[in-house]
């Protein structure tokens, strides 16, 4: 008896002395109703035997925010290169970076005032003015009085502009068509090639010279749906280009139009992928050969994927094709290492930098404090600024460490109304910055070579600095973990759980164990090294 309670305490002991490398964080979907549920964060000064550094000055970048201990072939432009199985954005001198912004930058006419804003962004650690600016103009004007250099974007808008003029194209255009134009996809329209390579070069003639610009975003969240095999179909009519190609394509698959149309759910899912494919396929062929027809200096940023169509593995192996760098807009998971940052996914399906044009969390604090009205948006919703900013870390770790993605545009400057987005409030509400959550964003931000570094030296190990605490019914893992097989026994020696892990984080469910104490084992794939040690239930 006193051996079991001895052998108790020292586990209990063991376990407590684990370095605890996340934090809780209580979450609620975009509406911010229903129950708070518990998820971990990463944060940067938890991660074992990373040392954070918290002076900026201690950054060794250049101008451009970018590493000067990373180079490539200085072209005057923005590019992306793989170096050492890392995707880069290599900037106009050559050095490697990420390209970290912010969305929606208010315009400001005033130079003095422009300075303190972007100057402020940059003790922040962000170096690039995003999407969804009245005036990417303000970028240059900055640019030209100061020594640090703002890269910014601008957003050609090829299918959002075409569908708007579609009907003057072809104005026998169905009267059918339901909701808005974009819930349509008309790429196979011999009139949209037509459109978009005179789009092109209006944006090409005006701006391929510009040294900061980093490139276009070619559209917003195009909607390559599996439903656009029906909504072709039964919304247009007979003779229409695109209803005539959805008809071709289905006959080909041995299906009729009225099975589509009136049967859609014993269209396969594979079929319908497949068309959704062959729609994303053929827009990003037409547009990216348009754009560097008339600006080959700059790079294709892609479309911003989102939702469904952001997990349909051939949508995001055409924009992989045809675009520089894959973008997507990330909301409904909550983790990057779920979908665009996984071994199983993203990082099985394409070998292509990628860029987050999107992404925020808002704080129920803000809402509580009358400084919004409601939740607005497709953000996750959380407690208070500073655990947004926690958010904020746990995202931005996990996209350092994916080696894929080469940079990420935050939505955004300043609040909404109706919606606690921004990284400062609304000048209604006197506009203020949000320290509590933007000390956290630069925390991140100015580690982001130090975790570059540190990742690269952990993944040329195997298993080390494993720690894990157990929160409700996970088990949390955390540590240098290259694919290793994770088993779980009993003390009699009996497997009750497996299973295979390839990230520093992972979180297994163990509310099939009863209380008491476990073995845990990981074992690389190659058998070469292990780590073995109990845990208590």
């Amino acid at each position: 008896m006193n051996k079991n309670i001895l052998l108790y305490c020292l586990l209990c002991i063991s376990v407590l002395s684990q370095a605890q490398s996340t934090i809780t964080l209580e979450t609620r979907y975009s509406s911010g109703t229903g129950s708070w549920v518990s998820r971990q964060a990463k944060l940067v000064n938890l991660i074992a035997n990373f040392s954070t550094i918290t002076n900026a000055a201690l950054l060794d970048v250049n101008n451009y925010g970018s590493s000067n201990k990373t180079s490539a072939t200085a072209t005057g432009f923005f590019y992306t290169k793989k170096i050492n199985n890392r995707w880069w954005i290599i900037d106009p001198e050559g050095k490697a970076g990420f390209n970290i912004a912010v969305n929606a930058i208010p315009t400001i006419s005033d130079n003095t005032d422009l300075g303190k804003v972007y100057d402020r962004l940059w003790e922040l650690g962000f170096n690039g003015a995003g999407s969804f600016m009245s005036d990417e103009g303000q970028s240059i004007r900055y640019n030209s009085t100061h020594t640090n250099q703002f890269s910014y974007t601008r957003r050609v808008n090829f299918y959002n502009t075409y569908v708007g003029s579609r009907k003057s194209y072809y104005p026998t255009t169905s009267t059918r068509l339901t909701g808005s134009m974009l819930d349509y996809i008309f790429v196979f329209d011999p009139k949209f090639a037509e459109f978009c390579d005179a789009r092109a070069k209006t944006f090409g003639d005006a701006y391929k010279t510009e040294k900061n610009l980093l490139g276009y975003f070619l559209d917003n969240e195009i909607g390559f749906h599996t439903d656009q095999l029906q909504k072709l179909l039964r919304d247009l009519d007979p003779g229409d280009p695109s209803y005539e190609m959805a008809k071709t394509f289905a006959i080909s698959k041995g299906l009729t139009v009225t099975q589509v149309v009136n049967n859609y759910s014993s269209v396969s899912t594979a079929i319908r992928n497949e068309f959704a494919t062959k729609l994303a396929d053929k827009y990003y062929e037409i547009t990216t050969k348009a754009m560097k027809k008339y600006d080959p200096n700059h790079i294709t940023l892609g479309s911003r994927l989102h939702g469904g169509a952001r997990d349909l593995e051939g949508v995001v192996k055409a924009a992989a094709t045809w675009c520089d760098v894959v973008s997507v807009n990330f909301y409904d998971l909550y983790s990057p290492n779920e979908q665009i940052t996984s071994s199983t996914k993203y990082k099985a399906w394409i070998d292509k930098p990628i860029i987050i044009g999107e992404f925020y969390t808002k704080g129920y604090d803000a809402y509580e404090q009358g400084i919004v009205t409601g939740f607005s948006g497709a953000g996750w919703v959380v407690k208070t600024q500073t655990h947004r900013g926690y958010f904020y870390q746990n995202t931005c770790i996990e996209f350092i460490q994916s080696g894929t993605v080469v940079g990420w545009h935050y939505f955004k400057y300043s609040d909404d109304t109706d919606s606690n987005k921004g990284m400062y409030k609304q000048t209604s509400m006197g506009g203020d910055e949000y320290t509590e959550m933007t000390n956290q964003m630069r925390l991140v931000n100015i580690n982001r070579f130090n975790l570059v570094d540190f990742f690269t030296a952990i993944g040329q190990t195997k298993i080390q600095n494993i720690s894990f605490h157990i929160s409700e019914n996970n088990l949390i893992l955390d540590g240098e973990i290259e694919p290793a097989e994770i088993s779980i026994f009993d003390l009699n020696a009996k497997l009750l759980l497996s299973g295979l892990l390839d990230n520093m984080f992972k979180t297994i469910n163990i509310s099939t164990l009863n209380k008491g104490v476990y073995v845990l084992k990981l074992q690389t794939k190659d058998g070469k090294k292990f780590y073995t040690t109990k845990f208590i239930r």
